[in-house]
This record gives C-alpha cells, structure tokens and sequence, in this order.
C-alpha cells in the first residue's frame, strides 16, 4: 500500500516522499514465468524511475525460455540480490554465480540473472520452504535521459522529469520486458487480462520476513568457501619469496635496459584506460559481492555507506548506490537534494522517517522515496543497527561528500551476519 503526503513537507509539488511495504504488496505473473512485485511504478507514484521485486525459480525442462532482450543503452538495471542464489547470465557470453548481497549494474539487456546454476542445490531445493523461488532481487530501472538533465535548473529539471514519466517510462518497461505492468497498478486487485499479466495473492508478512533474514543457507556456504580460499591464498609464499637468492625485488625490466620514458609510460597508461572503458561499453555489466565493498564514514556523522556504484569507482555512472548503516541512536540532520531522489529500501531493523515536521516508522521490507527538494532524513532507534538499500538519483555531489569521510574498510562481520547470514555464529 503505498501513500503520499500534502506538499506541506516539501519545498516542492507535488507531495515531498512515497513510501510503500513489501508485506501484502501484489505479485505479477508475466509472460515466460517471471514473478514481478512492482513497489515504485512511474505511473503511479509519478517518478521518473522503476522499483520491482523479481522472484526466480527453476523452469520445468518443457519451458520454452524467453529470449534476451536486445541491449539498450538508454536505461540502467541496478539489481542488488535479497535472498538465494542463481547465475548471472552475459549477453556477450559466460556466467557468473549470484548469491544473497551481490549487486548489479549493467544497461538494460547485457545480462540476465535467472535461477540454478552452481549456486542450486542439487536436489533441486527452494530458496524458501513453500515457495517455488529459488533467487529474488530488488531491480531500479532508471533511464539516462533522467541524468542527461541533471545540469539544468529546477524548473527544467522539472520539466525534465515529467517528460521522462510521459515520454520513456513506456520504453523503459518495454526494455526491460515490463509492459504487462503498463497496464498494472501495484496496489490493483486484478488485472485486466489484455495485459497479459496475471495478479497473484499478495506477499504474506512471513514470506516477507523470511525473505529479508538475509540469505540462504547455500550462499552463506558459498561465501564462507570464498573466503577460505581468499585466506588460503593471502598465507602462500609470495612471489618475492621464491626468487632466488641474491636477487630483490629491485629487479625489474629496468635492470634489463627497458625503462621506458615517463611519456611512453604515460601513454602507455592512456591506451590502458581507454581500453577499459571500451570494454565498459562493449560489455557494461559489473557485479560486486559485499566483501568487495568501501564503508566510508559521513563527515559529522555515525552512519557508513559501504558504496556499491558511483562516479568513482565505474567512470560514467551518475548516480550512487550502497548499503547505509546506521548505528543505534543515529539521528540525522535535516537536509535537502535540489534535484535528486534518495531512495532508501530497509533490509534489516527500524527506525524513523521525517518529511518536513512529518515523522512515520520505517522497517525492514519499507521503502521510501524523498523527492527534490523535500526536508527530510531517517533516525534510527537505540535497539539495533538498521540497514538500508541507498540510491541517489542523480549523484548531485552525494559521492563527493561520501568519500570525504571516514575510509572505515569493508563491511564488518556483524554487518555480513545481518545483511546475508555470513559468519553468524
């Protein structure tokens, strides 16, 4: 169920946040199997981007699987993985494991995350007893003509964004095989046949619950096994260490006439970049487990950010996405982003939203979105650490101010523990 405020919270119209609930949100059946639990829809909620809820399970062998939708430049899928595990498929060729935490940040068509794989068990066992899921994400769709617009002033960013709802939200589901939803409302009852989606009954809070005590048993084992390999090889003989005596590691192509000049090396570094950010284009698709990610400290502040994407570490990405952690008794200073949504989806804990003088409780499974120009923040209680999903849209600075912080390293083993059922003991 979603709701909006009077603009009394905002410096702007129309009302200053949204806000939805995964318990008792509907499911949509599309077409090829896929179960689609939309939470921010353009169309309803008036932004110029897309939230969904996608649960996965294994095809029977007689399902013909739907073909890969055509690479599209004009939109980025953020996909950040609840619960289970599966396989990250490219579109370029290769797959990759999936497992509780991962994130994903690719244009809309240059992969496709599905069900099995390495990561499955092999007697073929559900991510959740009861259900015939075995991998579930939440996925933004946000289209780049939002950000191309991002330099202009408020009225034009405005207008920028109403042309996004009217114009590309269309495309934008059609890309990202959605168009069943065109004719579908997240809080529906039913919904109409023509559209060729089929409304189930709604989450159950347990599922939800179950859904978000991080992941399952199979991606905690996956991990604590990447881990150990990580560890094996950290304690081997390093390559120092084998040469032989008399040598050091001063021996170097210099000691064999082949320094090359600083502006051949310079050069030399130019070509290296421009290489990768070929394959970016080529293949722009990037996934991240949570041990690979930076917390950093916000300046003044309790709270971390363990960054998954940003300007700074994917050249070109203009937005910031991260796990946010914020501490018992955090409280947040009132603030505004002129032109940029924050989005936070709760994963873990509760504590309080604020919208101008407007206070509402948030918990795990709640998402929220404050719109430009809205005074606003989120305490957290004295009970737990609360986790969230963070998303600027656009950057506006955000990973600038981010990164002025504290650098506090990787997530910690309580975090893991919270987030995917890592190392919990």
């Amino acid at each position: 169920m979603a709701y909006r405020l009077p603009p009394s919270c905002s410096l702007a119209e129309p009302s200053g946040f949204v806000a939805n609930k995964l318990a008792g949100a509907r499911l949509h059946t599309l077409p090829g199997g896929r179960t689609v639990v939309p939470l921010l829809h353009p169309q309803q909620h008036g932004l110029p981007f897309l939230l969904t809820l996608e649960l996965h399970g294994a095809a029977p062998a007689s399902t013909v699987a739907p073909p890969q939708p055509a690479l599209d430049r004009s939109l980025y899928a953020l996909h950040y993985v609840l619960a289970g595990s599966g396989q990250l498929a490219r579109a370029s060729g290769g797959t990759e494991q999936l497992q509780a935490g991962d994130s994903v940040l690719m244009h809309s068509g240059a992969a496709a995350c599905r069900a099995g794989g390495a990561g499955a068990s092999p007697d073929g066992a559900h991510m959740l007893e009861g259900s015939p899921w075995q991998l579930a994400e939440l996925v933004a769709y946000m289209p780049r003509q939002l950000f191309e617009q991002q330099q202009q002033g408020s009225k034009q960013q405005a207008q920028a964004e109403q042309q996004v709802n009217e114009q590309a939200w269309a495309r934008m589901l059609q890309s990202a095989r959605l168009q069943p939803l065109l004719a579908a409302s997240s809080s529906s009852a039913s919904v109409d046949a023509s559209s060729g989606a089929a409304a189930a009954a709604e989450l159950p809070e347990q599922f939800v619950g179950a859904l978000l005590a991080g992941a399952r048993e199979t991606a905690r084992q996956l991990l604590l096994q990447d881990h150990e390999q990580q560890s094996a090889s950290s304690k081997s003989p390093s390559s120092s260490s084998s040469r032989p005596a008399g040598s050091s590691s001063s021996d170097s192509s210099s000691s064999h006439g082949l320094q090359l000049p600083a502006a051949m090396q310079a050069a030399a570094r130019n070509l290296t970049e421009w290489w990768a950010e070929q394959q970016q284009r080529t293949c722009p698709v990037t996934k991240r487990t949570l041990s690979e990610l930076t917390a950093f400290r916000l300046p003044n502040q309790t709270n971390r950010l363990a960054v998954q994407f940003d300007p700074f570490s994917r050249p070109q990405v203009p937005f910031i996405s991260g796990i946010e952690v914020f501490e018992r008794g955090h409280r947040t200073t009132p603030h505004v982003h002129p032109h940029a949504h924050e989005l936070f989806f709760i994963l873990a804990g509760e504590g309080v939203g604020f919208c101008g003088n407007h206070r509402f409780p948030v918990a795990a499974g709640d998402v929220v979105v404050f719109r430009p120009g809205a005074v606003h923040g989120i305490d957290n209680g004295d009970a737990s650490r609360m986790y969230c999903l963070e998303l600027m849209v656009p950057n506006e600075a955000f990973a600038e101010f981010v990164r002025a912080g504290e650098d506090t390293g990787n997530l910690s083993g309580d975090d893991l523990c919270v987030l995917a059922a890592i190392g919990c003991r």
